[in-house]
């Protein structure tokens, strides 16, 4: 189960978000906030329970406390630096933000701003399981900023890193879902193949790869 936390202060945005990560990830645990101090709150509440948000899907012009003007970029990233990168995907998002506002955000929390509209539920799935998977990945195989990975790296069973049953159930979940460059991740360690009925599902998952 998923844990992630929807940073909006539109009633109607955050239902909607919600029914779409409870559509892809059944019994996902979904937490809203409408402004930043909420937000604030609950990351030091899942930091301090040790059940750190998957993903946070935050607004990038939500109010500082509710009924206020929209928040500043410096408070917007004051909540969003107290994540752990490694265990959290930021998706920054905005119904209206001009080019070189779009540049700044980008610069600043590393992850470019996903648009509000009718396209934006695929962009916003595919940044949440692409992270599930390259977090998974990273705990089987070790980070890739600690050099690149090596297949003869064993995953051990009496470790504390993620069970080789739990890695391969998400990759088959998650395939369809994932963009070129993780499912090209996943290749490096798995072979995969398919579903003949063209719904891109995998019919199997098998440790191999290509190196």
């Amino acid at each position: 189960m998923i844990h992630v936390l929807i940073l909006e202060d539109l009633p109607e945005d955050v239902s909607l978000t919600s029914e779409m990560i409870s559509f892809v990830f059944p019994g996902a645990n979904i937490e809203a906030a409408a402004d930043i101090d909420a937000a604030k709150l609950l990351i030091q509440k899942s930091i301090e329970s040790e059940d750190d948000f998957d993903a946070v899907i935050a607004d990038v012009k939500v109010p500082v406390r509710v009924g206020e003007n929209p928040g500043v970029y410096p408070a917007w990233l004051e909540a969003m630096h107290l994540l752990d990168p490694r265990r959290t995907q930021v998706i920054p998002t905005s119904a209206f933000l001009e080019e070189d506002e779009v540049k700044v955000i980008s610069e600043l929390a590393a992850a470019t701003p996903v648009p509000k509209g009718p396209k934006s539920a695929e962009n916003i799935i595919a940044r949440i399981a692409g992270h599930i998977i390259r977090r998974d990945l990273d705990s089987a195989f070790g980070s890739r900023g600690a050099g690149q990975f090596s297949r003869q790296q064993e995953i051990p069973s009496n470790s504390a890193t993620i069970p080789l049953a739990r890695l391969t159930e998400n990759i088959r979940l998650l395939w369809r879902r994932l963009a070129v460059k993780d499912r090209e991740r996943v290749l490096e360690y798995f072979d995969v193949i398919e579903r003949a009925d063209g719904s891109g599902d995998l019919e199997s998952v098998s440790l191999g790869g290509k190196a």
